[in-house]
């Protein structure tokens, strides 16, 4: 029998990885996730389904760098008391789910992380609030997250698309090889966005 052994990183290695990416997601422009309305593509419109934004999957009140800038998270040592808190709080596999979202029909644009494959077409990925997320840069919080699967595979989409996917969303718990996310949606539409655009 084969075993087969994890390299841990070293405590101070993972901490700086864990500040370095609380730093990423404060610095990130689309905190309030909204395209440019000169930019992007109209909003779709599907009767009984709501767009959200990626600011409506954080549940009231989780904060776990609350009081913390971008600026204060980086300037840390991994020994300062402050980064050894801030560590325990953000345990961003275990982010929450917002309950009122349980359920609910949405449109939701991001960007996508491929997960499966059908030959060369996508069956199931990650999609993501900011560019490069779980590919260049580390995963964001698991409530930021959205593992989409797909009814029929999808032969035009590819890592880093920029899309717009309609569906029921699920708080449910997925882990992943790229990320980790608490929330699910079985995609009735998945339209891409070919025209330049950025968030505000």
């Amino acid at each position: 029998m084969k075993i087969h052994r994890r390299q841990l990183l070293p405590p101070l290695a993972a901490g700086a990885l864990v500040l370095a990416a609380a730093a990423l997601w404060l610095a990130a422009p689309w905190r309030e996730a909204e395209p440019q309305a000169a930019e992007a593509p109209p909003v779709p419109s599907v009767p009984g389904y709501r767009t959200i934004t990626w600011a409506d999957l954080l549940p009231p009140g989780w904060h776990p760098h609350e009081g913390l800038s971008a600026e204060d998270i980086g300037a840390l040592r991994d020994d300062d008391p402050r980064a050894v808190e801030l560590m325990q709080r953000m345990r961003w596999d275990e982010a929450p789910p917002h309950a009122a979202m349980d359920g609910l029909p949405v449109n939701l644009a991001g960007y996508v992380v491929p997960l499966q494959q059908a030959g060369r077409a996508l069956k199931e990925f990650l999609l993501v609030p900011h560019f490069g997320a779980c590919i260049h840069t580390p995963p964001p919080p698991a409530n930021q997250i959205v593992h989409v699967t797909l009814a029929e595979p999808a032969a035009n989409l590819h890592a880093m698309d920029a899309v717009w996917v309609r569906g029921p969303l699920q708080a449910r718990r997925v882990d992943s090889v790229m990320g980790t996310s608490v929330y699910t949606l079985a995609a009735g539409s998945v339209e891409k966005i070919v025209q330049p655009w950025r968030w505000n």
